[in-house]
């Protein structure tokens, strides 16, 4: 079957044509939409497991806030990582990166909360530099980590080839 997501972004006007002639295209649009609704399903359902776990990790703008994106990260930059070193299917990559870890991670940061409140100061905007450094770090060690993992995996199954 021809998936039509793939289709019209790899296929010129006339392929599209000749799909359409061999009655093919409604068919295969129908595919995509059913996909389509599959992946939107996962970023919700991650999603929604995500905001819940952060919820209810803490209350604390440290427990809340902070610890939740730090993960966040990490786990942004292994599945990355991961990602590039398997097949994995989009699916994953929308349930996990863009809806569970979306979800997990949040927009706000204890000095944009100050910001809201009119008290940010050359010492809030240090800080929301550090943090925003913080979680490039973080996701740089996740990414790392998974990097080594499959490096070390690759070494092991070339050893057991060789002896």
């Amino acid at each position: 079957m021809v998936d039509p997501v793939k289709t019209e972004r790899k296929t010129s006007v006339p392929q599209q044509d000749k799909l359409r002639q061999q009655g093919l295209w409604p068919a295969a649009c129908a595919l995509a939409d059913r996909r389509r609704g599959l992946l939107w399903l996962a970023v919700f359902v991650g999603g929604a497991l995500g905001t819940l776990l952060r919820s209810l990790v803490g209350q604390t703008v440290l427990t809340y806030l902070i610890v939740p994106n730090l993960a966040a990260c990490f786990l942004m930059g292994a599945s990355s990582c991961a990602l590039l070193h398997t097949k994995l299917p989009a699916l994953y990559r929308q349930a996990v990166n863009a809806g569970f870890l979306g979800g997990l991670s949040t927009y706000a940061s204890p000095v944009v909360v100050l910001l809201d409140h009119g008290n940010l100061t050359a010492r809030g905007l240090v800080i929301l530099c550090a943090e925003l450094l913080a979680y490039l770090v973080i996701s740089i060690l996740g990414y790392a980590a998974v990097a080594l993992y499959f490096r070390r995996r690759r070494q092991l199954n070339a050893s057991m080839r060789e002896g």
